[in-house]
């Protein structure tokens, strides 16, 4: 089984498991009926498509539009759980976000994504990796059962701590906001520098640490930690999601912070904020961005020195 990353296509999988199946392609979601908290960062079509030799299979295509099929016949074959189908579905979401055919890199954003909204359901598909894949599995870039349980459980550990994620509804608190945003401007006094993970490109690093209800962060050489907050199809959800930033920086950035709304003359920029402190070298800015047709992103920028 090989694992391409093509130059029109970003082509992924979530547990590469041979197997031949009969043709069935139409639009729907995993048949999951548990509840959980997870949201993706923004709308993914997802079909069902028994042709593909994977659980999961995500797509850019060209046109740079996201795709996401799901193989339910190996899904059922594997007697996947009902939290190993959410997994499965975060992981997906997870291709697409970080743009990696990197399964490892997936795995522990999904690991954290579920750590913070919906942490019973990772336990209990960790387990199932560790008990019922245990050294089954494998395939390009993925370890068995048991390492892929491994690595999860070092990627969630401290997330609920260091993110106030707990039971998902913590991602807009005040008490996690508080303590990471002192957290991260501690930080920025030193560039961000001990904050670093995974390489992205020549300029740019993931940051080990995001802010709650961020995508996720990440620091470039220009000594900022850039954390996407979201991306939407409408302005309206985008608003949203900024109107929620702004209200809660006003309410936990340490006293005598000022956060003010401000035009832009970039008129892709459609709403701005930023906040300072006298004396104090670090800024924080808030974007609404249109980055094209029916595509909206909400950025939350931290400049270090």
């Amino acid at each position: 089984m090989t694992h391409k990353l093509l130059q029109i296509s970003l082509i992924a999988c979530c547990m590469c498991v041979l197997g031949l199946a009969s043709h069935s392609s139409a639009r729907a979601q995993l048949p999951i009926n548990i509840s959980y908290n997870w949201r993706p960062p923004f709308p993914v079509p997802e079909f069902v498509d028994n042709t593909i030799p994977f659980w999961g299979y995500a797509t850019i295509e060209p046109s740079g539009k996201y795709y996401i099929r799901y193989n339910l016949i190996n899904i059922q074959q594997w007697k996947a759980t009902q939290e190993m189908m959410v997994f499965t579905r975060v992981h997906e979401h997870g291709h697409i976000v970080t743009k990696s055919s990197d399964e490892g890199v997936v795995d522990c954003w999904a690991s954290k994504e579920l750590a913070r909204t919906d942490p019973k359901i990772l336990a209990a598909a960790i387990t199932w990796l560790d008990t019922v894949m245990a050294n089954q599995g494998g395939g390009v870039g993925k370890g068995n059962g048991h390492q892929r349980a491994a690595w999860m459980r070092q990627c969630s550990k401290g997330i609920e701590i260091i993110e106030g994620g707990g039971d998902g509804k913590d991602i807009w608190g005040e008490k996690p906001w508080r303590a990471m945003l002192k957290s991260f401007i501690a930080e920025s006094h030193s560039g961000f520098n001990s904050l670093k993970g995974k390489k992205i490109d020549s300029e740019t690093w993931m940051s080990t640490w995001k802010l709650p209800a961020a995508v996720y962060c990440r620091i470039s050489d220009l000594k900022d930690n850039n954390c996407l907050m979201g991306r939407f199809t409408s302005y309206s959800e985008a608003e949203s999601i900024f109107n929620k930033v702004e209200s809660i920086l006003k309410r936990t950035l340490p006293e005598g912070w000022s956060v003010v709304e401000r035009p832009s003359k970039n008129k892709s920029f459609l709403k701005t904020l930023h906040a300072s402190k006298d004396n104090e070298d670090t800024r924080i800015s808030a974007y609404l961005v249109q980055k094209g047709i029916g595509d909206y992103h909400v950025d939350l920028q931290i400049d270090g020195q």
